[in-house]
């Protein structure tokens, strides 16, 4: 859900339905009511709920939606017009190949950050146009082997990428460890002491020192979700 406070104060939301279907609909914060639930897409990997959509409300109030990938197409739909569910631009692919779209929006650009092209990767594409066009992705964690497990990337007000992952570990189905990185400009990556892990090579690799915190020490697993909670 995002909340936008533009020509209404709405906080907007978007799911996928068992079947397949992409749907949107708003609270309005002045009147307290919600909208009707719109069906925008449907989810072009059927019932696989990894297409589960990611939204955006850029600063004009556009709406964009990612959704339906899964080591597959991205796709994407953006709202005719500002503030406005009821109408759609056609879904396009950006990429051809992503899992866990995290739409973000900085400085006149939207960023969006997804495990891929590969699963122990992860990657990011960004229109400087409002979503007309994408740029091809770029790759800036490779652990050559771990799966990435999803990531989440937050920018701050001065404009640092702030980005947090896990792995998954197939041998014993768990996931493991919280990594963290930031960058001013995603060429550029810090660990959260200030180390400078690599320039110009924008790649996080296994062997930086990105590990924050390792569950295990506590004798937790990601898998361990009662004793998290």
């Amino acid at each position: 859900a995002v909340h936008f406070v533009g020509n209404y104060n709405r906080t907007y939301f978007t799911y996928i339905t068992p079947d397949g279907y992409i749907k949107v609909f708003y609270f309005d914060h002045s009147s307290k009511t919600f909208s009707q639930i719109v069906t925008v897409a449907t989810n072009p990997i059927g019932t696989d709920t990894h297409g589960a959509p990611a939204i955006l409300v850029d600063p004009q109030g556009y709406i964009h939606i990612f959704y339906g990938s899964h080591i597959s197409a991205q796709y994407y739909i953006r709202s005719v017009n500002p503030e406005d569910i009821t109408s759609w631009t056609t879904p396009k692919t950006i990429t051809s190949k992503a899992t866990y779209p995290i739409p973000r929006y900085y400085n006149g650009t939207i960023y969006v950050f997804f495990r891929g092209p590969n699963n122990y990767q992860h990657s990011f594409i960004y229109s400087t146009d409002g979503g007309e066009t994408w740029s091809n992705p770029v790759t800036f964690i490779d652990f050559g082997g771990p799966i990435i497990y999803r990531a989440n990337v937050i920018v701050d007000a001065q404009g640092r990428f702030h980005v947090v992952w896990t792995i998954f570990d197939t041998s014993d189905n768990t996931r493991k460890h919280v990594y963290y990185a930031w960058s001013p400009d995603l060429q550029t990556w810090y660990s959260v002491n200030g180390t400078d892990f690599y320039y110009p090579d924008p790649t996080l690799t296994w062997s930086d020192s990105t590990l924050t915190f390792d569950p295990s020490l506590a004798g937790l697993t990601f898998n361990d979700y009662d004793t998290i909670r």
